[in-house]
């Protein structure tokens, strides 16, 4: 899901382990962990929906970037899970109601990219999946405890598939 960066867009770069680079030809890795080169914007894209219905109330959408709060992290959507209970909640019929504008999304699969005062066990850079809400954007935000870390060896299509 993912969009492809673009320079102009960035509000500021810091290094993001397991994310692509903001310039193919920046060779240039920081084993520190810490998150100083990986973009982020101001803007973001993502599919929402303004009321209930089928697949046709789904809008591709310019958002604003979710920021984390305290104890929360910041990841950066790979791959989205689309699953029956995404299809119950776009029409209503979920135990839990869509707040408009929605975005949909309970499963993914990405790279943690900023993290909010107060968490442990979680670092920028980590492969993760996730259970959470709002999956359908570049950006999501999640708990700590509702992440998962990737096995080795599995895809970000594959590990959203799994949380």
């Amino acid at each position: 899901m993912p969009l492809h960066l673009r320079e102009k867009d960035a509000k500021k770069t810091r290094d993001c382990p397991g994310s692509r680079r903001l310039h193919p030809d920046d060779s240039r890795r920081q084993s520190s962990g810490r998150a100083n080169r990986c973009a982020t914007f101001d803007a973001v894209k993502a599919i929402r929906f303004h009321s209930t219905g089928g697949p046709e109330v789904l809008a591709f959408e310019t958002v604003p970037t979710p920021e984390p709060a305290a104890g929360a992290v910041r990841l950066r959507v790979h791959a989205a899970g689309v699953n029956f209970a995404d299809t119950r909640f776009r029409r209503g019929e979920y135990f839990v109601r869509p707040q408009f504008p929605q975005i949909p999304g309970m499963e993914a699969a990405g790279v943690v990219d900023a993290i909010g005062s107060g968490v442990t066990g979680v670092a920028v850079g980590d492969r993760v999946m996730c259970l959470g809400a709002d999956a359908y954007a570049e950006y999501m935000i999640a708990k700590p405890h509702d992440l998962y870390p990737m096995p080795d060896g599995l895809d970000f299509a594959e590990a959203a598939a799994l949380p």
